[in-house]
């Protein structure tokens, strides 16, 4: 079929078997702006991938099942290609992304801000993409998350653009944002979402002021890295725009966009690495005191030689937990550019510049290790152990450091269990497939070894659990994520705790341990699994449920 032909409606309709609608003529078409614009080419190039045109004119009578039935329909056939066919994929899900965009209902859920942002189209394209390409999950499977990605998209940009328009009439003038401002656009920031389908927006103003829009607490960052009363204010440097809103229970946030310029960061001789190093080393010694981890390179900022802390959401880990700073491939304080300048959406992040006249520039364009440094006279685990020395006798900054966990405590953080690229590639491609029990046990024998490190015990006997929170982050094509309970020592994911740092030997559980014991043993729990959960034995526990 050519592309002239598949631009006539009669012929569309009849080629797809798609039940033509009524038609009132020219009238009706006008009172309706004449046509709805509805995932025309993503339909046509599922099986003729030259096509790269077409509409759909939809009466006004039966409009919302007729775009219900073509998104259906577009999804089913845009997961329908073999695996030899990947280019062809490719073209169908950026077309299918397009129409998408453009189609009516869109227009009325989300405004030209986010409907028109390159980074939006590139954001759902790679989420669909990556889905379309998984080769061991069914169509039906598929056909979910597709749906899910979609209703995810339009619940978090339509959250955030609701939010955005109500705090400027209030709040968002603590970042020097006027009410008469009004949003240029909505931009994603990253690609892994968490949480069904949340992620971090750059918000960009018609007047050039941007803004960063996290959809959760931003507590952390406002205690360590806020511009009142936080850690960092005490230390005198590495401190930005931080603002905590809630809406109906639900946390969210701003926060000052901080950006790498070229030439900012010029490291002009071997004193200004070391001090680099110094300040690296500084942050690495608040991260210890707060239990913060998941430093590498895109968590950390460095603007004009200052390191920001740009996201804080791992706090309080469990102890021995290292911050990530000095980590040798990820660390912020070893690797400037990952990515070697290639990707734009890296670039910059955590940049140095070295002076042309520094001797060996060229060793350091990307990062740097300690042989290397060794030789040319820095010794990195000398200038780490000198400034925890120096900041240890800091009296006002470790007593404010003490206050901010103290605070912290009161919520619960992330924790790292599992790495990143062995759930998208080794366990999340492969669930509710042929292969679905053995990515399940795959993941409940990786989280107990993970947790083991830590140590934490896993509890085994909430396979179900964990194994049901994994279908429906896999369901929303998220990346899973875990909490820290820092006052019980519990790991929770989803809404079940999974793991518990022991204590050996305990003879005592305090008043409120002793409710959740009853309360675990009244829901139906075994008494020897809430036993071990609690690290005691079934004597002391039948003697505790006699207790209150």
């Amino acid at each position: 079929m050519s592309v002239q032909e598949v631009r006539n409606p009669r012929r569309l309709h009849d080629h797809w078997q798609i039940p033509r609608p009524l038609s009132f003529g020219p009238i009706i078409k006008t009172t309706i702006n004449a046509a709805t614009y509805i995932f025309s080419t993503a339909q046509h190039t599922i099986s003729r991938p030259s096509v790269m045109g077409g509409c759909v004119v939809v009466a006004v009578v039966g409009r919302k099942a007729a775009n219900h039935y073509l998104l259906i329909s577009s999804i089913q056939k845009l997961i329908s290609f073999r695996e030899d066919q990947a280019r062809q994929q490719a073209v169908q899900v950026r077309n299918f992304v397009d129409g998408y965009l453009h189609s009516i209902d869109l227009k009325i859920k989300l405004t030209p801000a986010t409907r028109n942002a390159p980074e939006v189209r590139d954001f759902l394209k790679k989420k669909i993409l990556a889905i379309a390409e998984y080769t061991r999950v069914s169509k039906v499977f598929k056909k979910k998350v597709v749906q899910n990605v979609l209703n995810d998209f339009i619940s978090l940009f339509s959250d955030a653009e609701r939010r955005i328009n109500k705090d400027l009439e209030e709040d968002l003038g603590y970042f020097e944002i006027s009410v008469t401002d009004s949003v240029r656009t909505i931009k994603p920031l990253g690609d892994e979402t968490h949480n069904q389908g949340k992620i971090p927006l750059l918000i960009v103003f018609k007047s050039g002021r941007r803004i960063v829009y996290k959809p959760r607490s931003m507590r952390p960052e406002s205690l360590i890295v806020g511009r009142t009363n936080s850690v960092m204010e005490v230390m005198g440097w590495g401190t930005y725009k931080v603002l905590c809103c809630q809406e109906r229970g639900e946390h969210y946030g701003y926060a000052e966009f901080l950006e790498y310029t070229p030439g900012c960061n010029t490291i002009h001789n071997i004193g200004d690495l070391r001090e680099h190093i110094g300040k690296m080393s500084a942050l690495d010694y608040v991260a210890d005191k707060l239990g913060l981890s998941d430093l590498h390179y895109l968590n950390i900022i460095v603007i004009n030689n200052i390191p920001y802390i740009i996201d804080a959401e791992v706090f309080l880990a469990p102890s021995g937990t290292e911050s990530g700073i000095f980590d040798v491939g990820s660390g912020a304080a070893s690797v400037f550019d990952m990515t070697h300048g290639t990707v734009e959406a890296y670039r910059g992040k955590n940049k140095l510049d070295f002076s042309p006249h520094f001797q060996r520039r060229e060793e350091f364009e990307y990062g740097m290790d300690r042989e290397t440094l060794s030789e040319i006279g820095v010794d990195i685990d000398q200038i780490r152990t000198q400034t925890r020395i120096q900041m240890a006798v800091m009296e006002g900054l470790n007593h404010r450091i003490k206050a901010i966990r103290d605070s912290l405590s009161e919520d619960i953080g992330r924790i790292v269990v599992i790495n990143t690229d062995e759930l998208k590639r080794g366990i999340l491609p492969y669930i509710d497939s042929p292969d679905s029990n053995q990515a399940g046990d795959r993941f409940v024998e990786s989280l107990q070894e993970k947790l083991k490190d830590h140590g934490f015990d896993l509890f085994l006997h909430k396979k179900n659990q964990i194994t049901s929170a994994l279908i429906q982050d896999g369901s929303h094509n998220d990346v899973p994520i875990f909490y820290y309970n820092s006052i019980d020592k519990t790991v929770v994911y989803g809404k079940t705790i999974i793991g518990k740092k022991l204590i050996k030997g305990r003879k005592h559980l305090t008043v409120n341990q002793i409710k959740d014991l009853r309360a675990m043993v009244a829901s139906g729990e075994g008494e020897s699994d809430v036993a071990r959960d609690f690290g005691i034995s079934r004597e002391m526990l039948c003697r505790h449920l006699k207790k209150i």
